[in-house]
């Protein structure tokens, strides 16, 4: 496990290349970290609402020197994702590439020597190619001997001896992650990246065919990018065993070419409802590499005996994941929204901002994840397994994954759960009721977090989907509900307003609740207005069931809970905590 002195409990990470395709899943991934997080590149970088330390972003040409020099200066962790923009094939034609590829991991060392002192040298991640190895009859484990085919993965072995040298004298701690074909959806609409499945995905959604320059019979490892980051924050953590050392990366199967275009056209076709546009055999350009025309699957065998790192998202379901995106973001559109009959909770509108909204104002998804997995573990110490229900756009979900190992979520708003999985790609996320749903599996934990419960309808819907929870969990397992306002400290008429900058957006947020019965209501009402799309407005309308203690109390027992009531906890109303006793239904 990575150390770092007491001095400096939030390590400065620099990612390098931050916009791309990898650069912007791993700077997602280390945004989630305590971390003090530096995001570099010269074009924008998208960042999460939600992150649990300081991150800013910075736009730089990387291949000036002094401006490296100037994003790098206190770094203690680098992540050198950068890539020439326009893609790997300009590497046969452009000798420009070279200063992109090589060149800025040049510059890069001749500044780590510079600034050499005597604590220890910054660890550099360096992401590379498992083609590097060049043409092999057996998948790449690592161990083969290199003879790059081609001028970028020539490029590529250059860098990383560069970094490995670098290593050797002292001046970094080197790990290079050589990869395999990467896919995943474009990091943000206006900044494309070239990956071969992203771009059968664009031609097939927009009604083009898909050409194959060969047989179809060569045969790929397709691994999911937020595999790939993952991989690095594996990476990350075990770097004292891994330092020194290239470390091969896949899912350990390949894909015939022709098979996955194919597979790329009907996933297309079921999320549009259009005809599945066809694949044609077509001649290749002149002077194509030799390693479009060679097969290459991967062995990760020794980085995850290191590790543990295994890809998560097998080619079907991380290729529905990129379709379900590309698509969504080409429909999309600048729009002016109407109020709405706030006749639907947490719809489209209303999920695109709830993250950032919500985070703005206060709430803090990691230390509340955290709090959780404390007073689960002081109950079942052993617990590694958790169900989020009405888990919305994971914001919980995807601390409790690195807190117990296995996640998953159920939500009932699709749009909430598209947005979701959108940002947590590796996790599962059903769409579902809470107070019907069946996974066919238990858990050790399971948790349903934001007063989420109180939208049923009644005490009999109350019980109803706490039962369900018990059905869910092992025995022994914990369950961990938080409650809305009881009847009696519930303030009826309450308003309260925001306004929020969290980016080139300004949002305003008004709401006003009131009591009916037994039941309270809130109607909130939205201004969103941005540079590019000036302003619009919408308005939901949410209702909570107002449940004494004792109703919560009472469904926890009935369904073979042990039951504490735990105040102070949270955001306000508390928590209640059961462990069950048995067996659930």
């Amino acid at each position: 496990m990575l150390r770092f002195p007491e001095s400096k409990p939030e390590p400065k990470i620099v990612v390098l290349g931050s916009s791309g395709l990898i650069g912007s899943a791993v700077t997602a991934a280390l945004a989630r970290r305590p971390v003090r997080l530096r995001a570099v590149a010269r074009r924008r970088t998208a960042i999460p609402s939600v992150r649990a330390g300081e991150v800013e972003v910075h736009s730089a040409d990387l291949t000036d020197p002094e401006r490296l020099r100037e994003v790098v200066a206190d770094a203690d962790v680098l992540f050198h994702l950068v890539k020439d923009s326009a893609g790997w094939r300009t590497a046969e034609e452009d000798p420009g590439c070279e200063r992109v590829t090589v060149g800025v991991l040049r510059n890069l060392v001749e500044v780590l020597r510079s600034r050499r002192s005597a604590g220890p040298p910054p660890l550099v991640l360096h992401s590379g190619a498992a083609s590097q190895a060049g043409v092999l009859d057996e998948p790449a484990d690592g161990s083969q001997p290199d003879r790059p085919g081609s001028v970028y993965d020539r490029h590529k072995l250059a860098a990383e001896r560069l970094l490995m040298a670098a290593t050797a004298e002292g001046v970094l701690r080197g790990i290079s992650l050589r990869l395999p074909t990467v896919y995943g959806p474009d990091p943000a609409p206006d900044v494309p990246d070239l990956g071969v499945i992203s771009t059968m995905i664009r031609r097939a959604l927009n009604g083009a065919e898909l050409p194959l320059w060969h047989s179809g019979i060569v045969r790929r490892d397709l691994l999911h990018v937020a595999d790939v980051a993952a991989a690095f924050m594996a990476a990350l953590d075990h770097a004292d065993a891994l330092v020194g050392g290239h470390w091969v990366i896949g899912s350990g199967q390949g894909w015939d070419l022709a098979d996955a275009f194919e597979r790329v056209a009907a996933t297309v076709a079921e999320r549009t409802g259009a005809d599945p546009v066809p694949v044609r055999r077509v001649p290749p350009p002149a002077h194509t590499p030799i390693t479009d025309f060679t097969s290459l699957t991967v062995d990760p065998a020794a980085f995850r005996t290191i590790t543990g790192w295994e890809p998560r998202l097998p080619f079907a379901e991380g290729l529905r994941h990129t379709v379900a995106v590309m698509h969504r973001r080409a429909v999309a559109g600048p729009k002016k929204v109407p109020v709405a009959e706030g006749k639907q909770m947490y719809g489209t509108e209303a999920s695109e901002i709830y993250d950032v909204v919500y985070t703005l104002r206060g709430k803090d998804y990691a230390a509340e994840s955290k709090q959780i997995a404390e007073l689960v573990r002081a109950r079942n110490p052993r617990a590694s397994s958790l169900l989020d229900v009405a888990c919305g756009t994971g914001g919980h979900l995807v601390y409790f994954d690195e807190l117990f190992g296995e996640a998953e979520g159920l939500e009932l708003s699709e749009e909430m759960l598209e947005i979701g999985r959108e940002r947590l790609p590796g996790i599962p996320m059903h769409h579902g009721d809470m107070r019907e749903f069946d996974l066919g599996r238990r858990f050790d934990v399971v948790v349903c977090m934001f007063a989420s419960i109180s939208h049923v309808g009644g005490e009999e819907e109350m019980a109803r989907t706490v039962r369900r929870f018990a059905a869910h969990l092992n025995p022994g397992g914990v369950v961990a509900i938080d409650p809305w306002w009881f009847p009696d400290n519930f303030i009826d008429g309450y308003v309260s307003s925001d306004v929020l900058t969290p980016d080139e957006r300004t949002i305003a947020r008004i709401s006003h609740a009131w009591r009916e019965g037994d039941r309270s209501k809130m109607d909130v009402h939205y201004v969103v207005a941005s540079p590019e799309g000036g302003a619009r407005h919408f308005h939901e309308r949410y209702q909570y069931q107002l449940f004494s203690r004792e109703q919560y109390e009472n469904a926890l027992r009935a369904a073979g809970f042990t039951v504490e009531y735990i105040e102070g906890v949270q955001y306000g109303p508390g928590l209640f905590v059961g462990v069950l006793q048995g067996e659930g239904e």
